[in-house]
C-alpha cells in the first residue's frame, strides 16, 4: 500500500488520524567529515533516515538494530539518545489509517562497512550542511541534522529545545 506524507501548518487542513501514534526507531550515522547518511525507501521517493517502527515486545534498542540492518545491511549499535521527535503538522496515511509519527532517534556507531540497498532502501546519500537543502526529505528529517550539527549535550524533547 503506497504511503503518503501530510505535512501542513495549517492544522485544519490536515487528516484526522484515526490511529494511535505510530512510534519509530531511527538511527543517525556520521561519517569522519560530519555528513550524515540518509536513504531513499522503496516505498517513497524523500529522503528519511533509516528506521522503523517498534514491533510489539521489542525494545527500543533491538528496534534500531534490527531496522538499520534491513534498511541499510549495516550491523549498529546506540551510542546516544539524540532526541524524540513529533509534529502535529506531521502525519503519514497508508490506505484508510492515519497517524502521527514518533520518531526515537539515536546515535549510532560509525560502520566501516558501506550501507548496501536491500528490498527496503533503493538509494542512499551522505548529506551535508552545505547539500541538505537539495534533498526532499520527510518532514522532521532536515530538523533532527540540524540538531545533531548543532552538538548539543541535551536529547531533543521539545520545539523550546531549539531556541
Amino acid at each position: 500500500m503506497p504511503l503518503t506524507i501530510h505535512y501542513q501548518k495549517d492544522l485544519s487542513q490536515q487528516p484526522t488520524p484515526n490511529q494511535p501514534w505510530l512510534p519509530s526507531v531511527h538511527g543517525v550515522i556520521v561519517d569522519d567529515h560530519g555528513s550524515i547518511l540518509l536513504h531513499q525507501r522503496e516505498d517513497h521517493p524523500s529522503w528519511a533516515l533509516p528506521g522503523g517502527k517498534l514491533e510489539p515486545g521489542e525494545s527500543l534498542t533491538d528496534c534500531l538494530i534490527r531496522e538499520m540492518k534491513e534498511e541499510t545491511g549495516l550491523d549498529v549499535q546506540p551510542q546516544k539518545l539524540i532526541g524524540v521527535f513529533s509534529s502535529p503538522e506531521y502525519l503519514l496515511s497508508v490506505g484508510p489509517m492515519v497517524f502521527q509519527p514518533l520518531l526515537i532517534v539515536f546515535l549510532c556507531q560509525k560502520s566501516q562497512k558501506k550501507p548496501s540497498t536491500t528490498s527496503e532502501s533503493v538509494s542512499f546519500s551522505w548529506v551535508n550542511r552545505e547539500n541538505i537543502d537539495q534533498h526532499e526529505t520527510f518532514p522532521l528529517v532536515k530538523e533532527i541534522t540540524k540538531w545533531v550539527w548543532s552538538d548539543k549535550d541535551i536529547a531533543f524533547f521539545s520545539a523550546d529545545s531549539f531556541l
